[in-house]
């Protein structure tokens, strides 16, 4: 925290206003608030527009996970803008933490009324948007939260007939952080189910598996000053029709997906593949089908099946232009297994890469425990095994839960307790609050939360409709106003401590 001294202070107002905009962007939001209610050379300062984008893009490019996206190209936000949505990432940072704080619960939305009937849902990553797709066709829907008004719009179009009925039985999202604007890619797992309907041009639907792979990038209109989302489809092909498919998990170049029936699974490099042969090469892992998946970098596989955790090199599994049905391989070798700790429910959180490590947050019966998997620097550096770090235990497992990086959501009727975790590098203190009831819903539902946004969707499988409970925490003083500054309770500024990220 900086200390203002007179002295000090007149010295620096004799520099260079160019040297100052430089001095004040290398600071934190919390210094250059404070420095604002100095003088009013340091207000002007603080309100120059090259300050918040140094600012705006040192917070979006180092912090863990990434507080904020960029939904529009740096050079269209103004200083004020820039400001308010740093700010709005602390905000809802002081109300996760703050024993007052009373969440924001949204008015339930039917998506069935919208979209008719729902086969998936998927809240991504940011929490503005959410997926729902369509059982009539398999069209998938986006909604936009940062909207007054709550309407769905077409974001990715059918590949099948519009009188079909189609299941999307996994998604899949990658994040893209390379691109400008917030962009990431899709894998959609679609079913067609057989229908005895003739069609007078297609005859008779026959059941049909299809994935596809789609590119979701965010488009600036600059005429109306609003942000949309435009999807491109950069694969499709088909799959066997009589496998039932499990989890799916999309990374890079690479698409994984499990079967059921079939006790295997299977990982595709989706940019290779297209078109309506079946009969594409495939790498498989053998005997294993697991209830949840996720690729890793280094072509690393880590499957959750049977109570614990297996991690494979599939750069060392056997490959084939087999159908699933028709493989018939040997198990294969993994490179490293859990011993010690049991998963009843064979749950993996998207993994958080970093420039050195992969970390996993899992949910075991005595609490949550991470996984770190290292990634060797170089090509010839050995690579260390991967382990598992305590990050938060209770006496009893809640009845509902939900979790990323740092945050979790228990519910334990009737209290709702918002926690937070560090990791072990990580200089932070672990603790909870209690509140009072905020969940009232007992069964049916299924929750989904966003740690940088402080929303959680909670989404009713049985009616289709969702709602959004968000934190958000007191306004920060920004000193725009200097009455208002000078009465504002010091606790707004001095009592703030900022929250330590995992830098990378």
């Amino acid at each position: 925290m900086l200390s203002y001294d007179s002295s000090q202070g007149s010295l620096l107002t004799l520099l260079p206003p160019e040297l100052l905009i430089r001095i004040f962007g290398t600071l934190g939001w919390r210094e250059i608030l404070n420095l604002r209610r100095v003088c009013r050379l340091f207000d002007d300062i603080s309100h120059a527009r090259p300050v918040w984008v140094s600012v705006f893009t040192r917070y979006k490019t180092t912090v863990v996970p990434r507080p904020f996206h960029q939904y529009q190209p740096v050079d269209t936000y103004s200083s004020k803008e820039l400001e308010k949505t740093v700010l709005k990432w602390q905000r809802t940072e002081l109300a996760w933490d703050a024993d007052d704080a009373s969440p924001l619960r949204r008015p339930a939305i039917n998506i069935k009324s919208h979209i008719g009937p729902v086969s998936a849902v998927h809240f991504i990553e940011g929490g503005r948007w959410i997926l729902a797709a369509s059982k009539r066709g398999g069209r998938v829907y986006c909604y936009d939260l940062d909207r007054k008004k709550l309407t769905p719009f077409s974001l990715i179009p059918t590949p099948f007939e519009k009188d079909a009925e189609v299941d999307v039985l996994s998604i899949s999202v990658d994040m893209d952080y390379s691109a400008e604007l917030f962009t990431f890619n899709v894998a959609l797992f679609l079913r067609r189910r057989a229908s005895k309907i003739t069609n007078i041009t297609t005859g008779p639907h026959s059941e049909k598996r299809l994935i596809q792979v789609w590119r979701v990038s965010a488009e600036w209109n600059s005429v109306s000053q609003k942000t949309k989302l435009a999807a491109r489809l950069l694969s499709s092909f088909p799959e066997e029709t009589i496998i039932h498919p499990g989890s799916l998990s999309l990374l890079g170049s690479h698409l994984a997906y499990s079967f059921d029936n079939l006790r295997c699974t299977v990982i595709v490099e989706w940019a290779a593949v297209g078109g309506v042969n079946i009969d594409f090469p495939r790498k498989y892992l053998p005997g294993i089908c697991g209830q949840s998946l996720a690729l890793l970098p280094n072509k690393q596989i880590l499957v959750s099946h049977s109570e614990k955790l297996e991690l494979w090199d599939y750069n060392m599994l056997p490959e084939s232009s087999l159908l699933p049905s028709q493989q018939d391989f040997s198990r294969v070798r993994t490179l490293w297994s859990s011993h010690h700790i049991h998963l009843p429910f064979n749950h993996i959180l998207r993994p958080l890469v970093t420039h050195d490590m992969t970390r996993i947050v899992l949910d075991t019966m005595d609490g949550l425990h991470g996984l770190i998997v290292p990634c060797p620097g170089s090509i010839d550096e050995e690579v260390q095994p991967p382990s598992i770090v305590p990050l938060f235990q209770w006496l009893s497992h809640p009845h509902f839960m939900t979790f990323s990086f740092h945050k979790a959501i228990l519910v334990t009727f009737p209290e709702t307790g918002t926690i937070r975790f560090s990791w072990p590098d990580e200089k932070r203190t672990m603790w909870t609050t209690r509140k009072e009831s905020i969940f009232k819903e007992r069964q049916g539902f299924s929750f989904s939360m966003d740690e940088s946004s402080g929303r959680i969707l909670v989404w009713n499988n049985q009616s289709s409709s969702y709602f959004i409970v968000e934190w958000v925490g007191p306004l920060v003083a920004t000193g725009e106003e200097r009455e208002e500054s000078a009465e504002a309770p010091a606790s707004n500024l001095e009592g703030i401590e900022q929250t330590t990220y995992l830098n990378v």
